[in-house]
């Protein structure tokens, strides 16, 4: 609503709105009293939770990183220690294979 003793629409502080309306800071103009009561106290409201769901919300993504980085981690130092075993195993089959083939040929060797 537009102000008593402003042209434009703006008004300048809280005589210059009709009986009925209040001086609201938001948009510098004269709102209906009960409207701004609610959007005020809707407005504090959520603003007196909004650090705590960001808090709460920061922490629990933070939580969640965490455990699946540990899962991550644990998976692969698993895999590399398979690796690892892996390529002992074929090591140890080679070096035997090798030492079976020495055998063999000095076995036949001495026929």
């Amino acid at each position: 609503m537009l102000c008593i003793d402003s042209l434009d629409s703006t008004c300048s502080s809280q005589s210059s709105c009709p009986h009925g309306y209040d001086y609201s800071n938001e948009k510098d103009m004269c709102k209906p009293s009960h409207l701004v009561d609610f959007v005020t106290e809707k407005m504090s409201e959520k603003s007196q939770y909004f650090p705590i769901i960001i808090g709460c919300s920061a922490c629990i993504g933070t939580a969640f990183a965490l455990v699946g980085a540990w899962c991550l981690y644990k998976v692969l130092n698993r895999r590399k220690y398979m690796l690892v075993e892996e390529n002992m195993l074929h090591e140890m089959r080679l070096e035997q294979f090798i030492n079976e083939v020495i055998i063999y040929h000095k076995l036949t060797i001495e026929m």
